[in-house]
């Protein structure tokens, strides 16, 4: 079978186009693989960024509580000393780390929203 050379010129015309859809579909694979990297990394950081809001809400709201709980006068039912103000210092971290986690003062999502934004 004798080739032509219209014939040969298709051949390496569709050759040059099979290797240029090949370098364009690597380099295509490589950019996704470096998108996904990207957004993996992303969400670790939003996760980061979600749990140090939470916290920072935790303590917000436990020194919100300590100093609400400095108006109250002492009454003289209890005993006091070190063991009251142990209980009551661990009573106000659970206390903040509960309502820290309930979402009702929002103080985490707008912390979380006002972080996470891209500055450019």
């Amino acid at each position: 079978m004798k080739i032509n050379s219209t014939q040969r010129m298709e051949m390496l015309t569709e050759r040059s186009r099979l290797k240029q859809n090949q370098r364009k579909q690597s380099e295509f694979k490589e950019k996704l693989s470096k998108l996904q990297q990207q957004s993996s990394k992303d969400e670790q950081e939003n996760k980061e960024l979600k749990k140090a809001t939470q916290k920072f809400s935790s303590v917000f709201v436990g020194l919100m509580l300590k100093e609400m709980r400095k108006t109250i006068p002492e009454s003289g039912y209890l005993d006091g000393g070190l063991k009251e103000d142990i209980f009551k210092d661990m009573l106000d971290r659970k206390y903040a780390e509960e309502i820290a986690d309930s979402k009702q003062l929002h103080l985490t999502d707008k912390l979380y929203q006002q972080l996470s934004q891209k500055t450019e």
